[in-house]
């Protein structure tokens, strides 16, 4: 019953039967035109959440309904993905791409990363010497010689100058000492050539040996000063050069140097060496020392000249360091003497013969000043008898003549040591008398 009130006051009651009938409505899961039983199960791929649905509700991008009459729907799992909507499966990701939970796309793997095989839920890095250049990569790829690639590496990096990189490298290696690498990119490092050092790791070029200095040998680290008796006089070299007689070298030479004045110095020789006493060295460069010569000595080391004997002494031989004196009854007359002369011993052969005695005792008796004639008298049968001073035993011949300023002397013959000769004819006159050696 309805009551009404007009706008003149009056009260109307009106009376209203009606007759309802109640229907009941479809559960969750499934639907029918009118809403009510009997439904229909919402199929594969839709579900129904309410009671009284007309139509199901399609499983929206990124879920899937797998069962009849389902009532909600279910996000795809990490790993797969359902790209578009009543989906009644879910579907995995294919290798190279992933998907997180409830995913309605697959995302590629990002450069740097990789997914390898089917329904991943994530990327995976790429690991240490290996690289994804692109997206989408379902392994990676390793790194060539010559290049590194850190974890995570979309690109490959060439090893530096002063590095090397062997294939599938997280990092470049510094070359060692003794080796170098001049480019970038190189698989390896290249040992120095001999002649060449590297001193220190990380090295993009090689260093020349310095003079004085040798690098033999590949793959050396330092040079080695050239040892004493050996030079070297470039840059550069592997091997020494041995000092030649006459030149010595000291340890770490890049010259040679002459032996001085005084000095020799054979062959490969660290030093020069002074000439011992007795021998001489006149110039420079000279490989031994010369003995002094036979009437020359040298009385100290290091000489570069001789002394020659002075006069009244000899040297007798080679390499002597004293003069000797002439011995008694022998002499010296100049210097440089090498043996002393025996008086009167013209020809040097040690002995004085009757022939060298009678040219000294000519030259002696002549020019002697205490030889004189005195106490001459003439004796009876024509006898002339004479006395000389300071000769007492020598046989003289004796000459005479009757004119001083000719050149007519006769032979008389010899006076005896009593020095007496008989003249015949001692009373012809006047005459001159004269003595002669022999």
């Amino acid at each position: 019953m309805i009551k009404f009130k007009s706008a003149l006051g009056i009260l109307a009651v009106v009376t209203l039967t009606t007759h309802q009938a109640w229907a009941t409505l479809c559960p969750p899961g499934y639907f029918s035109s009118t809403g009510s039983t009997p439904g229909v199960p919402a199929p594969p791929g839709y579900y129904v959440a309410l009671s009284g649905a007309t139509s199901p509700t399609p499983a929206m991008p990124g879920y899937f309904v797998a069962t009849n009459a389902a009532v909600t729907q279910t996000p795809a799992p990490a790993g797969t993905y359902c790209p578009i909507a009543g989906m009644t499966t879910n579907i995995p990701c294919p290798a190279g791409y992933y998907a997180p939970a409830g995913s309605a796309t697959i995302i590629p793997a990002p450069a740097g990363y990789y997914v390898a095989g089917t329904g991943q839920a994530s990327a995976q890095l790429a690991p240490a010497g290996y690289y994804c250049p692109v997206a989408g990569m379902q392994a990676t790829i390793p790194s060539p010689a010559g290049y590194y690639a850190p974890a995570g590496s979309a690109t490959i990096t060439p090893a530096p100058v002063g590095y090397y990189a062997p294939a599938v490298a997280a990092a470049a290696t510094p070359a060692t000492a003794g080796y170098y690498t001049p480019i970038a990119g190189m698989s390896q490092a290249i040992p120095a050539v001999p002649g060449y050092y590297v001193g220190a790791s990380a090295a993009s070029s090689m260093t020349p040996a310095s003079a004085g200095h040798y690098a033999s040998g590949t793959g050396q680290a330092s040079a080695q000063p050239a040892p004493a008796g050996y030079y070297c006089p470039v840059a550069g070299m592997q091997a020494t050069i041995p000092s030649p007689a006459g030149y010595y070298a000291p340890a770490g030479s890049a010259t040679i140097t002459p032996a001085p004045v005084g000095y020799y110095a054979p062959a490969v020789a660290a030093a020069a060496t002074p000439a011992n006493a007795g021998s001489y060295t006149p110039i420079a460069g000279m490989s031994q020392a010369i003995p002094a010569v036979p009437g020359y000595f040298v009385n100290a080391a290091a000489a570069n000249s001789m002394t020659p004997a002075p006069v009244g002494y000899f040297v007798l031989g080679n390499g002597q360091v004293a003069a000797q004196p002439a011995p008694a009854g022998r002499y010296a007359p100049i210097p440089g003497m090498q043996g002393t002369i025996v008086l009167g011993d013209a020809n040097g052969d040690g002995i004085v013969s009757q022939g060298e005695l009678n040219a000294v005792l000519t030259n002696y008796w002549s020019n002697s000043p205490w030889v004189t004639l005195t106490n001459s008298q003439l004796l009876c049968n024509g006898t002339w008898q004479f006395a000389l001073t300071n000769a007492t035993a020598w046989d003289f011949s004796v000459l005479v003549s009757t004119n001083l300023t000719g050149t007519n002397w006769t032979y008389l013959g010899v006076a005896n040591p009593a020095y007496t000769f008989e003249d015949t004819n001692a009373v012809a006159g006047e005459r001159f008398y004269r003595l002669r050696w022999p």
